[in-house]
């Protein structure tokens, strides 16, 4: 059975109802109905996370398809999430109702550059004189204490880009290489390949995350069709991880470490887990890929250095 072995807990406090002997919760304007068994198996996960099959087997059930079905009743409507204790993989995939095996959400290259040229990046970002306060305007309070500088730019200004910046050229390769458009743009024509970008240093001190969001740092408004990034510095203890949902729906943890590329797609919320307060920086190269139309993209700037 696909749940048995995953772990979920209560999302938050739950007022159920009762009614002519039955009970009921609301979710999203509807009352969803529970048998006996049923709110007896929600009970076992309000008490502490626990395994799916574990839950079946305190309330002396079998543990079979329509006990996944029950899972998955209780995710769909917000009651249950996924609970991760570790994650040592460098992406773990939660549990979410509408992603389908197999769909492209994000693409982590483990290994994507060498020590070598990830310390010859981090030497070159530090060293760029362009770190400053929250570079971004669209981040607000969720990233204070969040350093780094941003770069707006069009495609057919790379070139100039890795001439000012030219340790950031082993990441660009790696970011704008065919394997990843494909991954993202199965039947998407060449017109729709990124046209615009935004890159983004970003230095998170110890003890610090940043809030859930969406990515629309070019112009505030767009979405990107996928954001990439480089992770140069990362804690050694739990923390830092890269949290990603789908509207509501939690859908994956990555679990970053130094010269590990990780993809996904651009309309995807995400955070940064808070990092320990004693541990190093966690320090990365994100860039957001647009595809924008021939009226947006003339209201993009050529180059831009963002910074304060």
């Amino acid at each position: 059975m696909k749940m048995a072995h995953r772990k979920f807990a209560l999302k938050g406090p739950l007022s159920l109802l009762m009614f002519k002997g039955r009970l009921a919760f609301w979710s999203d304007d509807r009352l969803i109905w529970l048998d006996t068994a049923e709110a007896a198996v929600l009970l076992q996960f309000s008490v502490a996370p626990r395994e799916a099959a574990e839950a079946a087997k305190a309330v002396g059930v079998e543990y079979d398809f329509k006990f996944d079905q029950l899972i998955d009743k209780l995710v769909r409507n917000r009651v249950l999430s996924e609970h991760v204790d570790a994650c040592d993989e460098p992406f773990y995939a939660l549990y979410s109702p509408d992603i389908k095996e197999g769909d492209a959400v994000c693409l982590v290259e483990p290994q994507g550059l060498g020590s070598e040229t990830v310390r010859d990046i981090s030497d070159g970002l530090i060293k760029s004189g362009l770190v400053g306060e929250n570079a971004a305007w669209s981040w607000g309070k969720g990233f204070a204490g969040i350093r780094g500088f941003g770069v707006r730019f069009r495609r057919d200004k790379l070139d100039t880009l890795v001439k000012l910046m030219p340790w950031t050229r082993p990441y660009f390769d790696k970011i704008l290489d065919e394997k990843v458009a494909l991954h993202f743009g199965a039947g998407r024509s060449e017109k729709s390949d990124p046209n615009a970008f935004y890159l983004n240093a970003l230095i998170i001190p110890p003890g610090k995350g940043t809030s859930l969001h969406r990515d629309k740092t070019l112009d505030g408004q767009t979405t990107p069709m996928l954001t990439s990034v480089l992770y140069l510095e990362t804690t050694t203890s739990p923390g830092g991880m890269l949290y990603l949902c789908e509207r509501t729906w939690p859908v994956g943890l990555v679990n970053p470490r130094p010269g590990m590329i990780v993809h996904f797609r651009g309309d995807l919320i995400h955070g940064v887990t808070n990092t320990p307060l004693s541990d190093a920086v966690r320090s990365s190269l994100v860039c957001e890929q647009y595809s924008l139309t021939e009226e947006k993209i003339e209201s993009c700037p050529q180059l831009e250095i963002v910074m304060r």
